[in-house]
């Protein structure tokens, strides 16, 4: 981001003018001025972007992405707070390990909460605190010491050397891609989908960091296979918003934690497997170099030995 340094009492700001609806009261509320909340705010916006707010001299009004960003925005601010609870209230506990997770869908909550239910019980003496994140933030929560580790569902490889040079990364699991489409789709007819069949397909590609992270090896392997395609960038927010995308006859190919199977009957979507030769996408635990032993390896190797458990594709 170019600019003004995105921080998370941005988003504090942010839902506050989204309850108020007024910058002079939202600005009054926070003890700034009108014009640092309004700078604050185009930071924001510039970060994601995307518009948040409609606003005029007379009235302010939450966007589409607004209201969805509001409620993401609330997720971050609502763990962060537990995060520094937590080192409160333990200041004087060197014995604990908190365990940061970049989690949108309830399978990957079950399994790291498990994960993390064993190692309490496996090492007594150490206090384990799960703060499940819905954004790319664990990464410099481990930097910024926030966290010990933080399980992350895209490659910490894509941030800037200045940050990668300060991590370990223990590879736990690697997960399968399938493809989404409508129910009514030509290929839904076919049990597994072949490289064959995506040639001249137009894709659907989401735009989040994490998910741009899993669209590149996805991408690379299209491109090595002398796949041609076609793309369509849609900005998503979290597993209900991908349920409800109107699919217009397009392909999303998504890793298989990522999919709110719960969701996809109801919204008109099927799912199939692609075949083996297809990219898998990498989950890993961070941690900073100098962590490398003790209670974290110990999280890690529990991870990597707790299954994790996908639902079965309906044939």
């Amino acid at each position: 981001m170019n600019g003004e340094e995105m921080r998370i009492s941005y988003l504090a700001e942010f839902l506050i003018l989204c309850e108020k609806l007024n910058f002079n009261e939202a600005a009054a509320d926070q003890h700034i001025s009108q014009s640092a909340l309004s700078k604050h705010l185009r930071a924001l916006e510039e970060d994601l972007g995307t518009e948040l707010l409609e606003r005029d001299r007379q009235h302010v009004m939450l966007t589409a992405t607004g209201e969805l960003f509001r409620i993401k925005a609330q997720s971050i601010v609502n763990s962060y707070e537990d995060v520094k609870q937590v080192f409160r209230a333990d200041a004087q506990n060197q014995h604990r390990v908190v365990v940061g997770g970049l989690v949108d869908s309830p399978t990957c909550y079950t399994w790291i909460s498990n994960a993390c239910s064993t190692l309490s019980s496996t090492y007594p003496d150490f206090k384990v605190h799960f703060v499940p994140v819905s954004s790319t933030a664990p990464v410099m929560q481990v930097i910024n010491n926030e966290v010990d580790c933080a399980v992350m569902t895209y490659q910490a490889t894509d941030y800037p050397t200045s940050v990668r040079n300060e991590l370990k990364a223990v590879r736990i699991a690697e997960c399968p891609v399938l493809a989404v489409m409508p129910i009514d789709s030509d290929l839904s007819r076919k049990s597994v989908i072949a490289r064959a069949d995506l040639q001249g397909r137009s894709f659907v590609r989401m735009i989040n960091p994490r998910m741009t992270s899993g669209w590149m090896s996805i991408q690379r392997f299209l491109r090595r296979n002398g796949i041609t395609y076609e793309t369509r960038d849609v900005q998503v927010f979290s597993p209900y918003d991908i349920a409800q995308l109107q699919l217009d006859g397009m392909l999303l190919l998504l890793p298989a934690h990522d999919i709110r199977w719960d969701l996809m009957a109801s919204a008109g979507k099927t799912v199939r497997a692609l075949d083996v030769e297809f990219p898998t996408t990498p989950i890993d635990v961070v941690f900073r170099k100098r962590d490398a032993d003790g209670i974290v390896k110990a999280f890690a190797n529990q991870l990597k030995q707790t299954p994790l458990t996908l639902p079965t594709l309906a044939q």
